[in-house]
């Protein structure tokens, strides 16, 4: 007897050619499971290796519009299973454990289906302090805030109308996890890892080309729309401001653009807020109070790496 598929793992597709290979290969046929490729007007050969594989399993779709957060919003329109799964075009799966977390979606029905989540106490599990650590005001070992290594019920997604903010160029994907947890998930947490995430050496040495400034006053407007605690929104402001500027300074910003940002987004918050804030912990406030101050602390990598490195998740 036929299986139903369950699953529809959604994979946007912009120029991949020199990864998708690599990843197709790593998909198991799986009569549960489908896989939709949602083409981004790639103008390489990425579509042709796809149709080329011949399996039945593998459907592409063209996004009409660009982006990785518009080209999977229209690629939910053609999802007609129980769970969908992000997977991007230059990662690749764990067959073996992707297999056997398919197998637990049978037996356990969730809105939201965490892996590789070190599950210490069911509180850690509550759409409350989930939501805690998308921001980064509190981690736990195995969690990954964007949605990489999850399973999403695609009832939930469509009845709370939960898609990806399509006017970020940075943050999306904590933007849709918070949309999902505010609207209260029943959460299951298995560890369990399937997914292999690429750090790509050109991503990292890449120089930011986006409005920082816009984009950032964009993300907080969506955490404010979305919570209602205005002391997490708080604590959430000063921590994208905290992480932006080390990301802005390990990738190479000049320091007349670094000093602008800074004192924009300064100017956004409060220092005495900051030192009072039950939500950011000692190293945060001393690492943002010195931002007050014009030092900024560059995240560290390594501009010597020539090859990818991979990470488990």
């Amino acid at each position: 007897m036929e299986k139903k598929v369950i699953l529809t793992v959604l994979i946007p597709v912009h120029n991949s050619e020199n990864y998708l290979s690599a990843l197709m290969k790593t998909l198991p046929i799986d009569e549960r499971v489908r896989y939709l490729f949602v083409n981004d007007h790639s103008t390489d050969d990425s579509v042709s290796l796809i149709r080329k594989s011949k399996r039945e399993d593998f459907v592409v779709e063209h996004s009409e519009r660009s982006g990785a957060a518009a080209t999977r919003n229209w690629g939910l329109k053609f999802v007609s299973s129980e769970y969908v799964s992000f997977v991007d075009s230059d990662d690749y799966l764990i067959s073996d454990e992707f297999i056997a977390a398919v197998d637990l979606l049978e037996k356990n029905i969730h809105s939201f289906q965490l892996f590789n989540f070190s599950q210490h106490a069911s509180e850690e599990t509550s759409s409350e302090n989930l939501i805690l650590q998308v921001l980064n005001l509190i981690t736990t070992a195995g969690f990954i805030a964007g949605p990489m290594s999850k399973f999403y019920s695609v009832k939930f997604l469509n009845e709370y109308k939960v898609r990806f903010p399509e006017n970020l160029d940075r943050g999306e994907d904590l933007i849709f996890n918070l949309r999902v947890l505010a609207n209260n998930p029943s959460v299951n947490s298995v560890r369990l890892s399937w997914y292999m995430y690429r750090y790509n050496v050109k991503s990292l040495s890449k120089k930011i080309g986006y409005d920082v400034i816009s984009n950032h006053k964009s993300f907080i407007q969506a955490v404010d729309d979305i919570l209602d605690d205005n002391s997490v929104v708080f604590a959430a402001t000063s921590m994208a401001i905290y992480n932006d500027l080390r990301s802005l300074k390990g990738q190479g910003v000049d320091r007349a653009m670094l000093n602008k940002v800074r004192k924009e987004w300064i100017s956004t918050i409060s220092l005495f807020k900051v030192l009072i804030s039950k939500y950011l912990n000692l190293k945060h406030k001393i690492w943002i109070s010195m931002l007050f101050f014009g030092f900024v602390r560059g995240t560290q990598y390594d501009s010597t790496q020539t090859q990818d490195t991979f990470s488990k998740l």
